[in-house]
């Protein structure tokens, strides 16, 4: 994902990974509801960052990686997704917000669910993709992205990850890459009013013929 030129980002900490950690950034467990087999919680057996070609361009970036789903207790595949909350604690200015990441899920077998990422924005889903049936060492990849108008001061920006049934060792592995947050001001209504109203003077001048004296 490429932040168009004229927009600033905003104070994400460590987006693209670079630090080869995860700093800057706060996981949580997702937590359901109780069931016969106990209370429906998340977690992931991997939260670091390593080189994935999560984007597709067959260049190896920095990529946070997990391995999400539901623990605790004897739960199936038709149990309610779990998994992790990865988020942030953004100052933002007034304006409008961008907010887009690549994702991707890896397998090495096959696997009815390849994980659910949705794109969060002070708790509210803004973005939605889930990657279904995943093959015998496959990787799907896709996209998150968002725009819209903000409010100035802080933003929680997360990335909700989630799978349904229990760990097994060929569980699929889910990549985040290149996490850019930007906003640019939005122009005063007055400014937009004098624009446009100077637009419609040169349009009726080229249009009005030029007479002679």
């Amino acid at each position: 994902m490429v932040v168009p030129a004229g927009i600033g980002r905003a104070q994400l900490l460590n987006g693209d990974f670079a630090t080869g950690d995860l700093t800057g950034w706060c996981i949580s467990n997702t937590v359901g509801s109780m069931t016969e087999y106990g209370l429906e919680t998340g977690g992931t057996r991997v939260g670091q960052v390593v080189f994935f070609d999560t984007v597709g361009t067959g260049m190896l970036v920095n990529s946070a990686q997990f391995q999400v789903g539901q623990t605790g207790g004897l739960l199936g595949a038709s149990s309610p997704p779990q998994g992790i909350v990865l988020y942030q604690y953004v100052p933002l200015s007034p304006g409008w917000l961008t907010v887009s990441l690549d994702i991707a899920a890896y397998s090495g077998s096959r696997n009815g669910d390849a994980g659910t990422f949705q794109l969060l924005l002070d708790g509210n889903v803004m973005a939605t993709e889930a990657m279904g049936f995943i093959d015998f060492h496959a990787t799907t990849r896709s996209s998150l992205y968002y725009e819209g108008a903000i409010t100035g001061g802080t933003h929680q920006i997360a990335v909700d990850i989630r799978r349904a049934g229990s760990f097994a060792p060929d569980t699929p592995y889910e990549f985040l890459a290149n996490f850019q947050v930007a906003v640019v001001p939005e122009p005063p209504v007055t400014q937009l009013v004098v624009v446009g109203g100077c637009l419609v003077l040169l349009f009726r001048c080229i249009r009005t013929p030029m007479t002679g004296f």
